[in-house]
């Protein structure tokens, strides 16, 4: 994160509750830049989405897969003039940098780090809003996001679209809440606790528009096709809540009382906390759960809280 922004952030005061009007730091995430007269084809051949179809007013959601087709990474792609701006989780960036650079060879490919850009959301997607307010008009680069916005801008731009979004009423809100959306929309960002355990269609990436059947040929996509064409796959991301205001640790068992499989240990659990966070006593958690042949579950954490399954909307 460029430090500028972080002393300029550390001055504000972030609610942490807040649904409503909000501006948010998205202080979690970092931005990789591709570019190159090979860089579209070069992403083309490594990630899940098919990079053409982008614009830039859309983030395309992706990810990186091992050959054996395990998800390693999810990110952002942004379209920008002549560059691809990767937004990715700040912990992975450097492990999604070196994964990148080894396929580069002898294509015109360059990969950077660039905490010259500072990233913000806003909630709801003000480009949508009928006030006199439009983003569009102080930010160089702003993209929809279901029904939030990401603004990508230089630290000066950066600071001017914060202060002006706050005295428009916009509230300055911690990222922790921001994270509690990205779950509630089912967007299944990955940690290093959670990378190259899962294949694509697990995590639901073809509901959310991030995997190709028809572009050709990428980094894991001959198993990741085979599942499609062939078969299906044995679990699936659901979206659920408990009654908490402390969120399970990731890759906590999740358990079926209607399962005889399901136990106590873990072992034979019937799926895996993926992620979660807490908004006061609600807490959302996205889950890799194991298809039921009778389609019922009755969920539970391994201390027993009951976990209640909700509808995921995966329109953007």
């Amino acid at each position: 994160m460029n430090p500028h922004w972080k002393n300029f952030l550390a001055t504000q005061s972030l609610a942490t509750d807040n649904l409503a009007l909000g501006i948010f730091p998205l202080t979690e995430l970092s931005v990789l830049t591709v570019s190159g007269a090979d860089a579209t084809s070069f992403l083309q051949g490594q990630v899940t989405l098919n990079v053409t179809q982008l614009n830039e007013q859309q983030a395309g959601l992706g990810a990186i897969c091992t050959p054996n087709g395990r998800v390693s990474a999810i990110f952002l792609l942004i379209k920008h003039q002549d560059t691809w701006l990767m937004i990715v989780p700040s912990e992975q960036k450097e492990s999604i940098k070196t994964r990148l650079s080894r396929f580069i060879l002898r294509a015109k490919v360059s990969i950077n780090d660039d905490d010259n850009y500072c990233l913000i959301g806003l909630n709801p997607n003000l480009v949508a809003q009928t006030s006199n307010y439009q983003v569009t008009e102080v930010a160089p680069l702003t993209v929809t996001w279901f029904n939030r916005t990401i603004i990508v801008a230089t630290l000066e731009r950066a600071q001017s679209i914060w202060q002006a979004s706050v005295q428009k009423g916009y509230i300055p809100t911690s990222y922790s809440v921001w994270h509690y959306l990205d779950i509630t929309d089912g967007v299944p960002w990955l940690n290093a606790d959670t990378a190259e355990t899962y294949i694509p269609q697990m995590l639901n990436l073809g509901l959310l528009g991030a995997l190709s059947f028809d572009k050709g040929c990428y980094t894991g996509q001959e198993i990741i096709a085979r599942t499609h064409y062939l078969g299906k796959a044995k679990r699936r991301l659901v979206l659920a809540e408990i009654n908490s205001p402390q969120p399970p640790e990731v890759n906590t068992a999740v358990l079926d009382e209607l399962s005889v499989s399901s136990s106590e240990t873990g072992e034979n659990s019937a799926g895996k906390v993926l992620s979660a966070c807490s908004l006061g006593s609600s807490c959302r958690l996205l889950i890799v759960l194991a298809y039921s042949d009778s389609g019922e579950h009755r969920l539970t954490l391994p201390d027993h809280a009951p976990i209640t399954l909700l509808e995921c909307n995966y329109s953007r």
